[in-house]
């Protein structure tokens, strides 16, 4: 039984390093971009002027607008051909000859 719990308890220490690894620069960025310096050496004080001049920007937004339209888009556009790739497979188990171009 011992080992069972060693191996839970490196699985877990493990898990943890791999999501501090994944996560912990986003949430370094997340907090330095609060920053009053221009260099994220230093804590220099908090501030949104980063953010208002984000906002000022009308090529950031045009940008911004633009992603949010192709990931509003993606996941209908994707999810479209699944049903008729479902019925590949009963005509293949079938046996019988496929006559229609989306099949083959």
């Amino acid at each position: 039984m011992k080992s069972g719990r060693g191996v839970r308890r490196l699985l877990a220490a493990h898990t943890v390093l791999v999501y501090l690894f994944l996560y912990a620069p986003i949430a370094i960025l997340m907090v330095f971009s609060f920053n009053a310096a221009r260099q994220t050496a230093f804590w220099q004080g908090f501030t949104l002027d980063w953010y208002r001049r984000l906002l000022d920007d009308g090529l950031l937004l045009r940008a911004l607008r633009t992603s949010l339209e192709v990931a509003g888009k993606s996941p209908s556009s994707s999810a479209r051909p699944l049903p008729w790739r479902s019925l590949i497979p009963r005509f293949a188990a079938s046996g019988r000859r496929r006559r229609c171009s989306i099949c083959q």
